[in-house]
């Protein structure tokens, strides 16, 4: 390698305007040793890659015809074995023979693990599938349940503030003030569901159904929990069933869920033909929810002493969220 003669290199420090800086002795040692050995070459790194593919390709045309398939599958021998333990100790070499052998003998081994794997795989993905599909459940029962209590709560201290102030009383006034203020703030926040496209408004032929469906059932506006009841359920069925057929599904099921109070044991009736609809699509209850969902319910029912109107609410909440 020819010394770099330093006469004809452009000085960038004078460019820039910095400051000469003084020879590194270690860089000037490496160029005397480079000039001493101007013939020294080191070899082209990727001629060792060529020579060896070469020499690996003549290898394999020598070999016969068995250890040619035991070699396309992975088996080595001569100088091209590598095989070592992970203590560095090389491993007892192996004949194509006893290689295709061993093979032939855990490949359907390992074939039927690989398979007894992606089982396993597929069933826990349904079973976290189903947790994360009861806990989004429960997170909504809660947030029912939580409503509620802070609903409660804010009321409780409503009646506080106005039996002090009828009383006089300004430092319970200002404590009671300070109390929700603080209940105001600690309140818990839960994440809001997604935002549902508007629907179209209401027409004026469903608007005249719904009211002749609402003045042959007089309980709707008589009952509240009758009214919860009805609307949740609504909301489970599917908009593709027509609107008069959906109300009728609704009238049987609270006739249904609530014949001691409308004094009515009839069963709901069952057509077919045309308006089958309602027939082939199984309506789900409280009862096909599984006994964790449940649990949660009756527990959040039990501790805020829920009403029955609450209680149907909450149910109801829950058949959608999970059958949706």
């Amino acid at each position: 390698m020819p010394v770099i003669d330093r006469s004809t290199t452009i000085d960038d420090s004078k460019l820039f305007g910095l400051k000469e800086t003084p020879s590194n002795p270690i860089f000037e040692d490496m160029e005397e040793l480079e000039s001493e050995n101007p013939e020294v070459e080191q070899p082209v790194q990727q001629n060792q890659f060529v020579d060896r593919n070469t020499e690996e390709k003549a290898f394999y045309a020598s070999l016969s015809d068995t250890e040619k398939d035991a070699w396309d599958r992975g088996w080595r021998t001569g100088k091209f074995f590598k095989g070592k333990f992970k203590d560095g100790t090389p491993k007892p070499h192996k004949t194509a023979e006893e290689f295709l052998s061993i093979q032939e003998r855990e490949t359907p081994i390992l074939n039927e693990r690989n398979r007894k794997l992606a089982s396993e795989k597929t069933a826990l993905e349904r079973e976290i599938s189903e947790l994360r599909k009861q806990m989004d459940v429960v997170l909504n029962v809660q947030k029912i349940a939580y409503e509620e209590k802070t609903q409660n709560k804010f009321q409780s201290l409503e009646e506080a503030e106005e039996q002090a102030i009828l009383e006089g009383d300004v430092a319970k006034v200002r404590a009671i003030q300070k109390q929700r203020l603080e209940f105001e703030k600690n309140k818990i926040s839960f994440e809001e569901p997604e935002v549902e496209q508007p629907r179209n408004q209401i027409s004026r032929d469903d608007k005249s159904v719904i009211d002749n469906w609402t003045a042959d059932n007089t309980w709707f506006h008589e009952d509240k929990v009758m009214q919860a009841s009805a609307t949740a359920y609504f909301g489970t069925l599917s908009e593709k069933i027509p609107l008069e057929e959906r109300l009728e599904l609704v009238s049987d099921e609270i006739k249904s869920r609530f014949s001691d109070k409308l004094g009515s044991s009839k069963a709901p009736k069952v057509e077919s033909g045309v308006r089958g609809v309602q027939n082939i699509r199984k309506q789900n209850s409280y009862n096909d929810l599984p006994a964790e969902i449940k649990k949660s319910c009756e527990f959040f029912a039990k501790r805020y002493n829920f009403n029955k109107e609450k209680i149907a609410e909450m149910q109801q909440t829950a058949i959608k969220e999970y059958f949706k």
